[in-house]
């Protein structure tokens, strides 16, 4: 189901058995500021099933904590998105911590949470084509 693209890359885990959601590790290291946005590289992609799709959402402890939230929550990924997931994430000022959070290689970032699509709402698409970008690839 989850596909490492990098050596350095963690598996995405669930903290509990009744965790709803697996918890996305981030890749690299990573400096955030208030006001600021950022892409954080998780350095997986997934293999969800048709008829499914995946939700990046924000880690409750994170956005409480420190203010660090992800901005588009929940990020929708489509069952057809086969590339590596990143993270859109901003900070807030929370008045508890300094006004930067730095985030380590191997720290949990997010969570992915897995939903049922109901296709037959929707009309199937004629088009085949493999998707070859993320964040905004089919447009604004």
């Amino acid at each position: 189901m989850f596909n490492l693209l990098f050596k350095e890359a963690c598996v995405p885990t669930r903290a509990t058995s009744g965790a709803a959601g697996f918890d996305l590790y981030a890749l690299d290291d990573y400096e955030l500021s208030d006001g600021q946005v950022i892409v954080v590289s998780t350095g997986v992609s997934v293999d969800i099933p048709d008829g499914h799709y995946a939700m990046v959402c924000s880690r409750s402890g994170l956005a409480a904590k420190y203010g660090v939230f992800v901005l588009n929550a929940p990020g929708i990924i489509d069952s057809d998105y086969k590339l590596e997931i990143k993270v859109i994430l901003s900070k807030v000022p929370n008045g508890k911590n300094t006004s930067k959070f730095n985030i380590n290689q191997g720290d949990r970032i997010a969570q992915l949470v897995f939903a049922k699509c109901d296709a037959d709402v929707y009309p199937r698409m004629t088009s085949d084509a493999v998707r070859t970008g993320g964040l905004g690839s089919t447009g604004m």
